[in-house]
């Protein structure tokens, strides 16, 4: 993303449209605009825009003036390029979010509140009118993540089996989750484990996917261990969870109810 101004940017001065929106986006990447979230990204000078500029003219030591020229002689046109650059190189995640009325583009409306790379377009509010903007994640770790209890099913046997037979049915138990899964359904061992103790049949799985994918109910954002998944949030009452990055991607790596 490279910055370039048709005329001068200043609050007592008329704006160029396409320089107002210009500037909002790159502050927005850079996490020093958000729009007001009852008006969303727009072509308005507003006075969000100009103190959005002085905070990053102070947080680079510049003269906070909210003013920026055209031409590469401006500092601050040249400071937030390069910013841009470094922001570009690193790329990073997001959260899309938009105004939320009736006027939000279908497609847009669905990829509210979901993670993003940057690496992905068209990025909120790139498109020609529209509103929506990003929210930088800067923190990973923060993004929640709904929490999945360890099951051992096989310690039910502890109480009425001795040591070499409880072996042996870890052993059966194992063997049957590997074996067990299905041509057209790429789980991890973990996957078809929590399938057969939350009693989720193939076919369950297979509609919930379906059923996400028609109603929009598809959320990606980063598990524990830092890699992207998509979360299906199945008509049927049960969430499929597929890792869309790092060595399980493409594949289930966890499923529950989540109740209808």
């Amino acid at each position: 993303m490279k910055l370039n101004l048709e005329k001068s940017l200043a609050p007592d001065a008329a704006a160029s449209e396409g320089d107002v929106r210009a500037v909002k986006l790159a502050l927005n990447r850079l996490g020093f605009y958000t729009p007001d979230p009852h008006v969303g990204m727009s072509d308005m000078a507003d006075g969000r825009l100009f103190d959005s500029i002085r905070t990053f003219q102070k947080a680079q030591g510049l003269v906070p003036s909210g003013r920026m020229r055209a031409g590469r002689d401006d500092l601050t046109l040249a400071r937030m390029n390069k910013e841009l650059d470094a922001a570009e190189e690193a790329s990073g995640f997001y959260r899309w979010e938009s105004v939320g009325d009736d006027k939000v583009r279908a497609d847009h409306a669905a990829r509210t509140g979901q993670i993003f790379s940057w690496e992905d377009h068209p990025w909120p509010g790139e498109e020609y009118g529209c509103r929506c903007w990003a929210v930088l994640i800067e923190d990973i770790d923060e993004i929640n993540d709904p929490p999945i209890e360890p099951v051992y099913p096989e310690l039910i046997f502890i109480p009425f089996l001795r040591f070499k037979k409880i072996i042996n049915v870890v052993k059966t138990f194992s063997s049957y989750t590997v074996d067990k899964s299905s041509s057209d359904l790429r789980l991890t061992g973990h996957a078809r484990e929590r399938a057969i103790e939350r009693d989720i049949s193939d076919q369950e799985i297979r509609n919930a996917i379906s059923s996400a994918k028609k109603e929009g109910n598809v959320i990606r954002k980063f598990g524990k261990y830092k890699t992207l998944q998509d979360h299906y949030i199945g008509k049927n009452g049960v969430t499929v969870i597929i890792e869309s990055s790092g060595k399980n991607a493409g594949q289930i790596i966890t499923l529950y109810r989540h109740g209808g």
